[in-house]
């Protein structure tokens, strides 16, 4: 019988009076799939934050691996998700933005690059949280002859991260 790998992304952000999880649904992950229906148990540690739908009961279809885990953002704050089936459980952390909480640049990664001339390296810009609308990042090289790099990144609505290439 299968057990619960994962419940996935481990962290994830929804808005308040929303239903969908950022950047990516959060998904129950079984171990192998199974001849039958699988009904696995979901509860939210913090019911005052973020509800669990269907009655905490998701049910991963006959051969399949995985299964949305329908949620309700209710309040601004954290809350842990847990997916249990007989003895097994797993749990990810999912965190309820305020309808315009804003997000700010987290990182830069990496942090610095040796190149060669005409050596490419790849940046990735995160925000701390998804984003209501897209946001743009700034770009600057220092010095400022070092290469190319584009003048702004845009992270798209709803996602945390964009890459881009800087070229010596």
């Amino acid at each position: 019988p299968p057990l619960i790998a994962a419940v996935e992304p481990a962290e994830a952000f929804i808005r308040e009076d929303a239903g969908v999880t950022l950047p990516a649904p959060l998904l129950v992950r079984l171990t192998n799939a199974w001849t039958s229906d699988v009904a696995v148990d979901v509860t939210s540690s913090s019911p005052a934050n973020l509800l669990v739908g269907d009655g905490g009961l998701v049910i991963v279809p006959t051969g399949s691996l995985t299964a949305p885990i329908p949620l309700t953002g209710v309040l601004q704050g954290d809350a842990g998700v847990t997916a249990t089936l007989g003895t097994s459980s797993r749990s990810a952390a999912v965190r309820v933005l305020g309808l315009f909480e804003p997000s700010s640049l987290e990182s830069l990664a990496p942090i610095a690059a040796n190149l060669a001339p005409g050596g490419k390296v790849t940046f990735t810009a995160r925000l701390d949280v998804p984003p209501i609308s897209a946001e743009v990042v700034s770009i600057s090289l220092s010095p400022a002859g070092f290469g190319t790099a584009p003048a702004t990144v845009t992270i798209p609505a709803d996602q945390l991260e964009v890459s881009f290439d800087v070229l010596a």
